[in-house]
């Protein structure tokens, strides 16, 4: 489903109705954080996604370039996850 909006005071660069599509969401693939990388330059990349509102969730895929930056990634995600943003640890 697809929606057209207007924000008070925003609107892009020629003045016309920004869109936004609505949709269901999805887990973030580890191959959309590798993307980032590879893009950027980076070594490790933690991607942290949140839908608000009803419905809503939240969501982290890390990536690193090797072994080593995977696991140091993961680390630091779970870091923020549950110590940060203060999830509920997953049930094992």
């Amino acid at each position: 489903m697809r929606t057209l909006f207007a924000m008070p005071g925003e609107s892009d660069v020629v003045g016309r109705r920004q869109e936004r599509l609505v949709m269901q969401t999805v887990d973030i693939p580890i191959s959309a954080a590798k993307k980032v990388a590879l893009d950027f330059g980076y070594d490790q990349v933690i991607i942290i996604g949140r839908k608000c509102g009803e419905g809503g969730r939240e969501h982290c895929t890390t990536y690193g370039v090797n072994k080593e930056h995977c696991s140091v990634a993961a680390r630091a995600g779970d870091f923020l996850k549950y110590k940060v943003m203060g999830w509920a640890a997953a049930k094992s």
